[in-house]
């Protein structure tokens, strides 16, 4: 997360950001595979699938900050993971790789849970 020296003109970093979130948001209404939304320039892609929304587009004086997020296309999920500023991008991607590490897991659990076949009914039970 940003340090305090460096969230001087947070609110209108925060505002823009979220009106680029608002634009990735309308892009994945309209159908368009999220992995392809790169081509906005306020769009990043980091590592392991995480992608960070800037605030470019408002004033330039603004410094930078990214809002991390992990678009899991097969539960068509938008996880929404962290933000920070450049003096934190470091550890803001390291924590994002371990909370997509963890979607992962999670993912492949409910996965193995759903084709596991049910037991057969015990027949014994049957009047």
């Amino acid at each position: 997360m940003c340090s305090s020296e460096s969230c001087n003109g947070t609110p209108k970093k925060l505002e823009w950001v979220l009106r680029n979130l608002t634009t990735y948001l309308s892009q994945l209404d309209e159908g368009v595979n999220p992995l392809q939304i790169v081509k906005l320039r306020f769009v990043h892609n980091e590592v392991d699938g995480i992608y960070a929304v800037d605030q470019k587009g408002g004033p330039k004086n603004l410094a930078e900050i990214r809002l991390y997020l992990f678009p899991h296309v097969p539960s068509k999920t938008l996880h929404l993971l962290t933000i920070g500023d450049k003096n934190s991008q470091s550890r803001d991607i390291n924590d994002c790789r371990a909370m997509v590490k963890k979607i992962h897991t999670r993912e492949e659990t409910r996965n193995e849970r759903a084709s596991k076949p049910e037991p057969p009914e015990d027949e014994s039970s049957i009047p």
